[in-house]
């Protein structure tokens, strides 16, 4: 990303709790399929939290540890501590990387520039978008409605955390006596 798009100091908290030692274990969303980046503080982050890092050229030359990524990486949720890492030079390639890559289930920016935050927010058309926050956010009962029975990536009905309110389908029961609309 441009210098203006670089992240803040406080980048790594969106990666509280992803790690084997946060005590968690790897499930979606608390692990993401891909760190889309345009600095070296977050390959290393990663590293140090014990993920397996997976990367594409520039990743692989910002850290020796990074095992090179395969096309499939791209595409794969392990539910396990290995992420494939691309770096890009803005957030137009982050959001390209994501419209074909992407599950349009959840995804996170991590930056101090709200403009560039906004643009993120607006154009990625995923069910849930977040600034600035874990991608743990994206469970139903931290959106208030309960268990969590799945989830959906579909535009009709329930996007999203699905729990037992967006499984509810509805039935209009009309009774009149002639009436007609006018």
């Amino acid at each position: 990303m441009t210098e203006n798009e670089r992240t803040t100091p406080d980048a790594r908290a969106p990666l509280a709790g992803r790690a084997p030692s946060g005590g968690h274990a790897p499930s979606s969303p608390r692990f993401p399929l891909t760190a889309i980046v345009g600095q070296q503080p977050l390959i290393e982050a990663l590293l140090a939290a014990g993920c397996e890092v997976r990367g594409d050229d520039r990743a692989l030359k910002a850290d020796p540890r990074v095992k090179p990524a395969t096309e499939q990486d791209w595409y794969t949720e392990y539910l396990d501590a290995i992420i494939a890492v691309r770096v890009v030079d803005g957030v137009d390639a982050a959001i390209a990387h994501i419209e074909h890559y992407g599950s349009r289930h959840t995804d996170s920016i991590v930056t101090a520039n709200a403009a560039t935050a906004e643009r993120f927010l607006d154009r990625v058309d995923s069910a849930i978008v977040l600034h600035n926050a874990s991608t743990q956010f994206a469970d139903g009962g931290e959106f208030g409605m309960g268990a969590e029975i799945g989830i959906s990536t579909d535009k009709f009905h329930a996007r999203g955390p699905v729990g037992v309110e967006q499984l509810t389908s509805y039935k209009y029961v009309v009774r009149g006596s002639g009436q007609t609309r006018a």
